[in-house]
């Protein structure tokens, strides 16, 4: 719970306008954006020519130029960054 709350008050820092809070976002979550990604592979077997970690590095930066508000909390960018893996 507590990391979670720590997350979303980057999210906050970042939707109020503070550069670094991107990059630190990307720290915080790349592990679970790995895990998600490789769930997201071994759901299509024999159709992905990606791993995790290039699918990660492929969803970061489609969503690198995102409007930063649109992500309310962790919850809601890992389900937007899993629509963005399925893509």
């Amino acid at each position: 719970m507590e990391r979670a709350a720590s997350i979303t008050q980057v999210f906050e820092r970042w939707r109020a306008g503070d550069p670094p809070s991107r990059e630190l976002l990307a720290s915080l979550l790349y592990e679970e954006l790995r895990s998600l990604a490789g769930s997201q592979l071994r759901a299509h077997p024999g159709h992905a020519t990606l791993q995790p970690t290039a699918l990660v590095h492929e969803v970061y930066l489609k969503l690198h130029g995102a409007n930063s508000e649109r992500w309310r909390d962790r919850e809601h960018f890992l389900a937007v960054a899993a629509t963005a893996m399925r893509q």
